[in-house]
């Protein structure tokens, strides 16, 4: 008897002793996911607003414009961004086509677009952002530019990649420009349009980010805000963008197929003397699919300052007059000294 109450006695001490070992270890997992989950940020229910541009009667002036022009205000004062459905649906699957043909180049092709501007060049090694590759241009609207990028990509020619290129460009720029005069409309800034259309160039820039095949959550490119005026975003489906709110939560976009993302830029806040708000945002990564993403960045040039109606006693003068395009060399460079976001600005040209 004595026998068997040791042996029950010491089968009881080692299970209690597996017992504890097994809420350690979880204990220890429970505490490394809760460190992950704060380090990545939570993810919100919320969305970012839809707005429809393809409306009947929609010019200037008219109650369809006018709805479309405050519900466009109302999305940038409190998010930042939108997502834009505007027609054209065509050209999303035809673009998004040409950009895996492009970024399936070999490697020593896409080279030949060399870094030697802030705005242009290839880059397929990030070292903190392993998954991105990138291909940057500037001066899109001009054909002569598209073609040129065309010629050194495909030597031999490639007719039907140009023209979807300048397509989609013509498109975009146009939504762009929709935009902008709506913004400055809703400031009873009309006046200030025209000269701001004629003094605006586009950037454009594609993205490929590889699967992290893995439903862990992978940095696909950094928490940033833009430097541009406004930036316009298409994706194929594999999504991926987040944005953070003024709460600090981060909102999921998940586009329908046929919508853009229309998000407020360093320069635009500035402008605007923070009545707009540009929103901290970053591609995560999860699972076995590509995800390509094309960008439209307009930028302003000669200088940029805040219009005087914007300045008022609730609304102080934040920022003083501002080359835009020599503050993204700022930002791209050694000056910047690892500021972020809206710092950068502030650093650049703070009252």
């Amino acid at each position: 008897n004595k026998p068997l109450k040791i042996v029950c006695g010491i089968a009881t001490f080692l299970h209690l002793g597996l017992l504890a070992l097994i809420l350690r270890i979880l204990r220890i997992f429970n505490l490394a996911a809760q460190k992950r989950a704060r380090r990545m940020g939570s993810i919100s229910s919320d969305k970012i607003p839809a707005i429809v541009f393809y409306r009947k009667d929609l010019r200037p002036g008219t109650p369809s414009w006018c709805l479309v022009r405050d519900e466009i205000r109302q999305a940038l004062e409190l998010y930042g961004c939108f997502e834009a459905a505007f027609g054209g649906t065509q050209l999303h699957p035809e673009m998004l086509g040409e950009l895996e043909k492009l970024f399936g180049l070999p490697s020593e092709t896409k080279n030949k677009c060399t870094l030697n501007d802030v705005f242009e060049g290839y880059n397929g090694s990030y070292s903190n952002m392993p998954l991105l590759e990138s291909i940057s241009f500037d001066d899109v609207p001009v054909i002569e530019r598209l073609q040129s990028f065309t010629d050194l990509m495909w030597p031999e020619g490639n007719s039907n990649f140009c023209d979807i290129l300048c397509s989609y460009v013509r498109q975009v720029s146009e939504l762009e420009l929709m935009v902008k005069r709506m913004i400055f409309e809703s400031f009873g800034l009309e006046r200030d349009f025209n000269a701001t259309e004629k003094s605006t160039s586009y950037h454009l820039r594609a993205m490929r980010y590889m699967a992290p095949k893995t439903n862990e959550p992978n940095l696909g490119i950094d928490t940033h805000t833009d430097a541009s005026f406004l930036t316009i975003l298409n994706q194929n489906q594999v999504h991926g963008l987040e944005v953070q709110t003024k709460k600090g939560e981060w909102i999921s976009v998940k586009p329908a197929p046929s919508s853009y993302v229309v998000m407020i830029g360093d320069a635009c806040m500035a402008w605007s003397n923070c009545r707009l708000h540009n929103p901290i945002h970053r591609v995560m990564m999860r699972g076995d699919a590509i995800r390509y993403s094309i960008g439209l960045l307009s930028y302003a040039k000669g200088i940029t300052q805040t219009p005087e109606e914007l300045v008022d006693e609730e609304h102080p003068l934040l920022f003083k007059p501002f080359n835009h395009l020599g503050y993204h060399q700022f930002i791209v460079g050694e000056d910047r000294k690892g500021l972020k976001h809206a710092s950068a600005m502030k650093a650049y040209c703070g009252v």
